[in-house]
């Protein structure tokens, strides 16, 4: 039985279990980044062909590509940096990805059992690029061309470079696998028929629909419809619906139009916005133009009603760290 057969196939390799992982967790955290082994560029060829993507990742050795990303790390508060020792295996540095990144979970021992912590790959031909292009073209990228434009700004002009660009990727990545083990969402492994109400961040905004995670569709009246990130063309949203989206989020309990992919996505989102603007004081708004004129500005809801049982439970993580 191939890999693509089996839904549980990839979850068995060893690259999901802790004792491959061994020998990486005696490294520090900037020993741990570099081009993916064979067996776990295999892995991700198949994770790839199982979620619908056409991209065949292929292994970056330019060890340059180290630097920069682990000097990200090093700027991140250093109560991050403490539980990543514990929880991060290692970054592996790909192209062809299909997106900027990807978080992995590691068990115990197979798929029954914990999740105890993961690793990352990160696309190094989707992010190489100063901070600001990377996040228009990330919120630019469920959309068709059109006359709407997305400009996202998350650095100020002296620190629009790929330093604040990799520190805001790796923010969202980091949560993902700082969320392992803590039950505030369900597992993106494991059967999606859940309890809903077992997980207090995903409760808010989502519910349990025909045995799988759904989100509302509606939020004080505004609808606000299921975008695709990095979407191939065919699968694009109307250039024309950019406004109105964004209007039903501003009436929504989600911090960014990412957010809204799901539960998963929504947990990471609102863990690197927070740390990004409320620790490290840093910008975040998404400009929305037609030709010239802008229509639109999104701001983040922190500190608004809309947010704040998100907020309070991201606090509150953040704090345990």
């Amino acid at each position: 039985q191939s890999l693509n057969d089996d839904p549980k196939a990839l979850e068995r390799l060893s690259v999901r279990q802790t004792e491959y992982w061994k020998s990486h967790f005696k490294e520090p955290l900037s020993g741990r980044i570099g081009a993916p082994p064979e067996e776990v560029l295999n892995y991700l060829r198949a994770d790839n062909f199982r979620q619908g993507f056409s991209e065949v990742p292929t292994a970056v050795n330019d060890p340059s590509f180290a630097k920069p990303i682990a000097k990200a790390i090093r700027s991140l508060p250093t109560k991050i940096q403490r539980r990543l020792e514990k929880k991060l295996a290692a970054i592996f540095i790909v192209e062809n990805l299909g997106g900027s990144a990807i978080a992995n979970s590691i068990y115990v021992d197979g798929p029954d059992s914990s999740e105890v912590a993961g690793f990352l790959a990160l696309d190094a031909k989707v992010l190489w690029r100063p901070a600001n292009a990377w996040a228009s073209w990330k919120d630019q990228s469920p959309f068709q061309d059109g006359e709407i434009k997305i400009a996202t700004h998350i650095a100020d002009p002296d620190d629009d470079n790929l330093h604040s660009a990799l520190q805001f990727i790796l923010l969202h990545e980091i949560a993902h696998i700082l969320a392992i083990g803590e039950n505030l969402h369900p597992s993106w492994d494991r059967d999606t028929h859940v309890n809903i109400t077992d997980f207090p961040f995903t409760a808010i905004g989502w519910k349990s629909k025909d045995g799988d995670l759904a989100r509302e569709e509606k939020f004080q009246g505004y609808p606000l419809p299921k975008v695709r990130y990095y979407a191939s063309d065919d699968r694009k949203t109307a250039n024309s619906e950019i406004l109105k989206i964004y209007s039903g989020l501003e009436h929504s309990p989600f911090v960014t139009l990412y957010a809204t992919t799901n539960p998963f996505d929504d947990f990471a989102e609102t863990f690197a916005t927070y740390v990004h603007s409320q620790i490290l004081h840093r910008p975040y708004e998404v400009r929305i133009y037609d030709g010239e004129k802008l229509k639109k500005t999104f701001k983040l809801c922190y500190g608004k009603q809309r947010c704040k049982a998100k907020e309070n439970l991201i606090r509150d993580f953040y704090k345990r760290l």
